[in-house]
């Protein structure tokens, strides 16, 4: 930390002189090297896609790390940064939504749910450095007094309720990617990636650029195009589709820079890839898609279907 911030940073709510809280730029920091997670809107709902890690062998999946999380009925959650953090959110959205059930005998939208959210997040405001209280208050429907910013990133999918232009063809809401920040500051997204290596990410997409990775170019699976990339960020791709045009952008950051599978490391090669296959080969190639396909974890979200997470056999399909 510099030494300006190092005068402002003891207290949460104290602005530096160049007008920023350090503390929420740390909770920024935070954010940015949790685990990736991608929010993109399509035409029949919405995909969220997390990276799955995995600390030791010896950890067990049954111990609550989940990345995605369903909040309710058509509503969903991906995060990145502290998974503690993650949890308070999770359990204010669930609260949120079943208090609006009750009260109104019917689901919740998403922008609610994140406006809710945000009011959580500002909760360290509510924080007495003097005397520490840490009781709930009322008026904000029991919202807990943080101590600090929240070091999460949040991507919600689900029903976009409040917006007048929010309905797809058959009457429906659509399914809309909300992200919240430290900050409390919340924005609908029509393409969104949050923790490590999200800025590249979010480059590519905007660019509409391919990696030299071409999961789907063997056998008699269709490559993926350079139109389908560039459809991502414009809301035009059903969920299928969407899925399939993100593996390529995500597989060098998830694979550590080697997202090629076997047989494609030089050119001369990849000219004739997918005609000249040795049993070898394409062991070697299925085993890195599994590889691949552990280090995902992808949930469609629909008003239509609801929220289905995809296995890694429908996963390695999209490879």
């Amino acid at each position: 930390r510099t030494p300006t911030k190092a005068k402002f940073d003891t207290g949460v709510g104290q602005f530096s002189p160049e007008g920023d809280i350090p503390q929420i730029q740390y909770a920024h920091e935070a954010v940015k090297k949790g685990a990736l997670i991608v929010g993109v809107e399509c035409k029949d709902g919405a995909i969220l896609v997390c990276e799955k890690r995995t600390h030791s062998p010896l950890m067990l999946e049954q111990g609550g790390i989940d990345k995605i999380n369903v909040v309710h009925d058509g509503l969903a959650a991906a995060l990145a940064g502290l998974l503690p953090d993650g949890r308070l959110a999770v359990q204010r959205a669930r609260q949120l939504a079943q208090e609006h059930w009750f009260m109104y005998n019917e689901p919740i939208g998403a922008f609610k749910v994140v406006a809710g959210l945000a009011e959580l997040a500002l909760g360290f405001n509510r924080y007495s450095n003097r005397n520490g209280e840490r009781d709930r208050d009322e008026e904000d429907g029991g919202v807990a007094r943080l101590s600090r910013p929240l070091g999460l990133g949040l991507l919600l999918a689900g029903p976009v309720m409040e917006e007048a232009s929010g309905r797809d063809q058959s009457g429906r809401p659509k399914v809309g990617i909300y992200h919240l920040e430290p900050s409390g500051v919340h924005l609908r997204w029509r393409a969104k990636a949050l923790g490590q290596g999200a800025t590249e990410l979010e480059a590519l997409m905007e660019r509409g650029a391919i990696p030299q990775y071409q999961g789907a170019s063997s056998g008699e699976k269709q490559p993926v195009t350079q139109e389908q990339v560039q459809r991502l960020c414009d809301g035009s791709l059903t969920m299928s589709e969407a899925a399939r045009a993100l593996i390529p952008l995500l597989a060098d950051q998830l694979m550590g820079g080697s997202g090629q599978p076997p047989g494609k490391g030089n050119q001369e090669k990849d000219k004739h890839y997918g005609q000249h296959h040795t049993v070898a080969e394409d062991n070697e190639e299925m085993d890195h898609q599994r590889r691949l396909a552990r280090r995902l974890e992808i949930v469609f979200v629909s008003n239509e279907t609801g929220i289905r997470k995809l296995s890694d056999e429908e996963i390695i399909e999209f490879i």
